[in-house]
């Protein structure tokens, strides 16, 4: 097992309960999001991935890591899907981001176990009201493509099939 370690920190802004994580060489635009989709808390194809936000819009505190996913108790939500990168980074945008910001994260091309555990840091907005939301994200290279993606944690407002969607279709411009 690999190390872990940051390799990006900052602002991440989400809407339509939100974000995208995808590689910048073989982008092919965003999801179009069915009931399913929303249920299980993803939408998915090999180079990209749109995570469902536990709040429907805000700040969130983004965190990226290079590693194994590193389960901590505050986690309400984590999500585990196959991803590819064929470039030399990701980029990770929320939906109506103006102006439309673009974190570029390096990575080495190859496959990766991707993990996006979400927590509310403050759900009474007392400590930390700037952030309604925190993200980690973990991307551990692996040397063979993972089968399917997993629910680690499910919250109560997920509602995932007893097999997961696994290909989403693009969003119609």
């Amino acid at each position: 097992m690999q190390d872990v370690r940051h390799i990006f920190e900052g602002d991440l802004e989400f809407d339509y309960n939100q974000f995208e994580v995808y590689d910048p060489d073989a982008y092919d635009g965003g999801f179009s999001w069915s009931d399913v989709d929303f249920a299980q808390g993803f939408s998915r194809r090999d180079r990209s991935v749109s995570f469902r936000t536990l709040e429907q819009y805000g700040i969130a505190a983004l965190s990226v890591l290079l590693g194994h996913y590193l389960m901590r108790p505050e986690h309400q939500r984590v999500i585990e899907v196959p991803f590819r990168v064929i470039g030399n980074c990701v980029e990770i945008l929320g939906p109506e981001e103006v102006p439309v910001v673009v974190r570029k994260v390096p990575l080495k091309a190859g496959d990766y176990r991707l993990t996006c555990a979400q927590w509310i840091p403050d759900p009474y907005g007392d400590l930390y009201p700037q952030y309604p939301l925190a993200v980690d994200l973990f991307f551990e290279k692996i040397d063979e493509p993972l089968a399917h993606s997993r629910i680690i944690i499910a919250d109560a407002e997920l509602s995932p099939p007893d097999v997961l969607v696994e290909w989403a279709e693009p969003a119609v411009p």
